[in-house]
């Protein structure tokens, strides 16, 4: 099933912060348009929007079951700063990755996005 692959692929790499619908592409044996095409019609999200909340459910789940440092969870979810870390974890979450590792639901398995 292609929308399989397409998951199994970016959560394999999801640590690559050079993730990009031509590496997904090659990867899947689908041209980047198939891929667009199944993403937005099936999956209703679009690629960014997608390798974000997978990124963003793996960094919950670091800031839940680890004590590394917010910069080393951004880098290990792809991201190339933790700026941009920050600023797009805030966008899905409400709250910056500090103030979730604060929180009750910081240290709770429950409620991951995906």
């Amino acid at each position: 099933n292609s929308i399989q692959r397409i998951i199994s692929f970016c959560a394999a790499n999801i640590g690559d912060s050079e993730l990009s619908m031509q590496k997904l592409s090659a990867a899947v044996g689908l041209s980047r348009s198939q891929i667009y095409r199944i993403m937005s019609q099936r999956m209703k999200i679009s690629f960014p929007e997608f390798i974000n909340s997978i990124r963003i459910n793996q960094a919950r789940e670091l800031l839940m079951c680890t004590d590394k440092s917010i910069t080393t969870i951004a880098f290990e979810c792809g991201f190339m700063s933790p700026r941009n870390f920050n600023r797009v974890f805030r966008d899905i979450i409400g709250q910056s990755p500090s103030e979730y590792r604060a929180s009750p639901h910081g240290s709770s398995p429950f409620g991951i996005l995906i």
